[in-house]
């Protein structure tokens, strides 16, 4: 079951899989795509995933959680798993935090420079 709610002036797309939908997860996840997005004006569009698998007998229940983020020229995927998925959404959103700043790096380095990155290219053609 998808979700669709507004986070600033960014759609945030929230995905319950194997779960059913909660009000507190889905405040968890507008929180946390807030916080990104204030942080990272670039961020165009956030996904956030969250399912719990079928249990094995080794791990129990494990959730899973992605965050997909279109990032000006660029797709970026954020995985985590916890046994908690409050735990599991919070580290695939540092996770996804993480990828932006180290993207949003190599742009600035490769520009400083003089050179072009690749989504520079792709956007051109």
């Amino acid at each position: 079951m998808s979700l669709n709610n507004m986070s600033l002036n960014n759609p945030v797309r929230a995905t319950f899989r194997h779960l059913l939908p909660s009000d507190e997860l889905m405040t968890h996840i507008r929180r946390e795509a807030e916080h990104l997005c204030a942080q990272h004006p670039a961020v165009r569009d956030v996904a956030a995933t969250i399912e719990l698998p079928n249990r094995s007998r080794r791990s129990g229940r494990v959730f899973r959680a992605r965050v997909q983020l279109a990032v000006s020229g660029a797709a970026l995927i954020a995985k985590s798993q916890a046994g908690d998925p409050h735990d599991a959404l919070r580290r695939a959103f540092r996770a996804a935090e993480r990828n932006v700043n180290h993207t949003l790096g190599r742009r600035r380095e490769a520009r400083s420079r003089g050179g072009r990155t690749h989504s520079d290219e792709m956007t051109d053609a």
